[in-house]
């Protein structure tokens, strides 16, 4: 069975903006675009519910290879510069393989 890789990006959001920055994801049609990449599965925006606690961006793509398609989408930047004065603090991204999938572990 291929294994699902899950990319878990953490942007802390500027106190205070966080309505604005779950407004402008929205508008800006992330996933949508995201959906032209050959692999990508499906995402998900993730508020926290913890004040001051980062925004996750979780995403399902085939492989590594289809998140570095995206990464290397030219959308990406103007989708990234919409939000940039929003973000308060460096963004982190993190690939997982699911552990339960037999060989994976």
């Amino acid at each position: 069975m291929a294994s699902l890789t899950q990319s878990i990006l953490q942007i802390p959001v500027r106190p205070g903006a966080e309505d604005e920055f779950a407004r402008r994801f929205r508008a800006q049609r992330v996933f949508e675009h995201a959906a032209s990449i050959p692999g990508f599965r499906g995402g998900r925006l993730l508020r926290p519910l913890e004040p001051g606690g980062s925004f996750v961006v979780s995403a399902d793509w085939d492989s590594p290879d289809a998140y570095q398609a995206w990464l290397g989408a030219p959308i990406r930047d103007q989708l990234t510069q919409a939000i940039d004065d929003l973000v308060d603090g460096a963004m982190t991204v993190a690939l997982f393989a699911d552990a339960t999938v037999e060989g994976n572990t």
